[in-house]
């Protein structure tokens, strides 16, 4: 914003102090505060809707790593039960008690299996995982740079308004 010192110098003698002369620089000293807080509100929702666009993002990102891994523990689960349902059969159908070593190998086996799916879909959404915090973080990155720049800016013309308002005061003195 453009110094408006000129506009509020008051010379010594000349200037009558009342509300001809300090309603104007108070109408143009909140015009130019109401812009600041614009800039504000806007940067406030920048923040959000970048918040809002992430959290889409990690959903649409671990939504197929959590669907498939649903899709392992529900085949585990089958598989478990089918396992069951085959011992049983085979006792019945041979007409004795599976031993003790068949369960224990046949779970062996299950869990063997079960195992490597899990380790397949843990190495897939780790991999996943890693890429979206590398973007997430980059965009956590350019917003703060750009929250600084605000901020700088920001800070900058209030510091020129305060130093203007100061002026005044101290010329009113």
């Amino acid at each position: 914003m453009a110094l408006r010192f000129d506009t509020y110098r008051m010379k010594d003698g000349r200037t009558l102090l009342g509300e001809g002369y300090f309603n104007p620089i108070w109408r143009d000293l909140d015009t130019r505060l109401a812009l600041l807080e614009e800039k504000k509100a806007t940067f406030d929702a920048a923040v959000q809707a970048l918040t809002e666009v992430g959290l889409v993002r990690i959903n649409e990102v671990l939504a197929p790593s959590m669907s498939g891994l649903d899709e392992a523990l529900a085949e585990v689960a089958a598989a478990r039960v089918a396992l069951a349902e085959a011992l049983a059969d085979a006792a019945a159908v041979f007409g004795e008690i599976v031993s003790r070593t068949v369960l224990d190998d046949a779970l062996t086996t299950l869990q063997t299996g079960v195992n490597a799916q899990l380790t397949t879909l843990q190495t897939g959404v780790n991999a996943q995982l890693t890429t979206l915090q590398t973007g997430v973080n980059a965009q956590l990155t350019t917003l703060q740079t750009g929250v600084n720049a605000q901020l700088t800016t920001l800070q900058t013309g209030v510091d020129a308004q305060l130093e203007t308002v100061y002026a005044l005061a101290v010329a009113a003195l």
